[in-house]
């Protein structure tokens, strides 16, 4: 092959408006100037490089092609037009604005930008590899960023718009920004890290990636999708997650507050659901859920009116209030510890063979409380509930086997504290047991009330094998205590 020949060019200006400049076979080209019109023009070198240095480019229109491109500008106007390396590189050094609206700047191997403001409105920037250094670069009204066979890098002082508009890599996307619009807009590849130190409005885009990492204040992601086909690490201040979808075969998020979930599902497909909320964690009407894995939950506080939780293995930890009025917690074993749960109005707890266990924490001196009237606790294996004040007033309380180590235990108008097949015993840390009108029922298994202060069990029912009931003061007027053919052991005071 022939050795480039150098062509170096130093002029005040060069208008090409609609003209040709053609440079011999393999002879590169240096042109340093104040300024290069070329809109509508074609400036072309063949088998050889261009470097051209001005304070001032315009390409409107026009095109640029050269095996490889080095272009070092204050402005550089590419709308509509055409800048391509055809074998190697392009590297545009524009200190204050790059402007390829519906324009096209393309390299065989790297392409660079380095300086201020990108403007790609409509545009296209495609290499194997891309990487963008500035201030901010808008990518909207259908711009796209495609890194054909390798990494896109986005390193941006200010703000990313993305509004409609596409970043693709075929290995790694890192977008790093102070805030980013991806509203309809698709950041896409198979390893993508975003990092924003602002928002990222996601609303009715996409972020799609095989791993995925964001790492953001604040993320409003209506009716989005944030998928992490692999998995999804997401660490932010705020989820706002209105009919939006947050998908990871395994699913990692650390927020300090889930603001709004309504119609929105955040879903670990084939492993765990880890999921921890410094504040409030807001699934009204929503759903977290693990498909084959187990949910972990730490919140401050949990509001699920009307919501979903769902795993095989569910550990929720909750600092606060629990309210779970008209939603449901459900898995093969249920482990809960709160302050306070309301799961009034048509709540569910329903936990498997691996059984149910609900811990009813202290506020210093303010015992814990489960308020369950017209509320439901259910487990296939045995159901544990310890601590607290229990609110079982037209309530059920049902598993195979029972326990409940409480500070008291209002059970009635039709309350009914339920064991199937195994031994039920309540103990109340001499507290008080109302059954008036309820229900406490053992079957043909033991039924064992300890530890009362007090029971009333005016028109109730307490039913076992063999029944013991070791307490204070006994109201049972029209109750039943009914005993098997174990025997009744009644110790009560007066």
């Amino acid at each position: 092959m022939l050795a480039q020949h150098e062509l170096v060019l130093t002029t005040p200006a060069i208008a090409n408006l609609g003209g040709l400049i053609r440079f011999g076979e393999q002879q590169a080209a240096t042109l340093t100037l104040d300024s290069l019109n070329n809109n509508g023009g074609r400036l072309e070198v063949a088998g050889a490089d261009l470097t051209l240095n001005a304070r001032e480019v315009s390409n409107q229109k026009g095109s640029m092609i050269a095996d490889r491109v080095e272009i070092s500008a204050g402005r550089l106007d590419n709308q509509q037009g055409l800048i391509g390396a055809s074998q190697g590189s392009a590297t545009f050094k524009v200190s204050e604005q790059l402007n390829n609206n519906g324009g096209q700047l393309q390299a065989q191997t790297l392409l660079e930008t380095q300086g201020a403001e990108l403007l790609n409105q409509g545009g296209k920037l495609l290499a194997d590899q891309i990487k963008i250094t500035g201030t901010r670069l808008d990518n909207s009204q259908k711009g796209l960023v495609s890194a054909e066979k390798g990494e896109l890098q986005v390193n941006l002082a200010q703000d990313l718009i993305n509004a409609g508009g596409k970043l693709q890599a075929t290995s790694l996307l890192s977008l790093k920004s102070a805030s980013v619009d991806n509203r309809a807009g698709t950041l896409v590849a198979p390893q993508l890290t975003l990092t924003s130190s602002g928002k990222l409005d996601n609303q009715g885009g996409t972020v799609d990636a095989t791993g995925l990492e964001l790492h953001t204040a604040d993320i409003d992601n209506q009716g989005g999708l944030l998928q992490g086909k692999d998995n999804l690490l997401l660490e932010a201040r705020d989820l706002a997650n209105n009919q939006g979808q947050v998908i990871g075969n395994v699913l990692t998020a650390n927020l300090d507050s889930l603001s709004q979930n309504q119609g929105g599902v955040l879903s670990a497909e084939a492993g765990q659901l880890t999921l921890t909320v410094k504040q409030h964690l807001n699934n009204a009407l929503g759903h977290l859920q693990a498909k084959n894995g187990d949910v972990q939950i730490g919140s401050g506080s949990l509001n699920n009116q009307g919501g979903v939780v769902v795993g095989n293995q569910l550990l929720l930890t909750n600092n606060g209030l629990l309210d779970n009025r008209g939603g449901q917690l459900v898995g093969d074993r249920l482990s809960l510890s709160t302050q306070r749960l309301d799961n009034q109005g048509a709540g569910l707890l329903a936990a498997g063979s691996d059984g149910l266990l609900l811990t009813l924490t202290a506020d210093g001196a303010t015992p814990g409380q489960l308020l369950n009237s017209q509320g439901r606790l259910q487990s296939d294996g045995h159901l544990q509930v310890n601590g607290g004040q229990l609110n079982n007033s037209g309530g059920v309380i049902l598993g195979e086997s029972v326990g409940i180590n409480a500070a008291g235990l209002d059970n009635s108008a039709r309350g009914a504290v339920v064991a199937k097949a195994g031994g039920l015993h309540v103990a109340l840390n001499n507290g008080v047991l109302n059954n008036s009108a309820g229900v406490i029922d053992a079957g043909d298994q033991a039924l064992k009330v300890t530890q009362l202060a007090r029971l009333d069990n005016q028109g109730g029912t307490l039913k076992g094998k063999r029944l013991e009931v070791d307490g204070g003061a006994l109201d049972n007027r029209q109750g039943q205590l009914l005993a098997g053919s174990d025997g009744l052991n009644l110790v009560a005071g007066a």
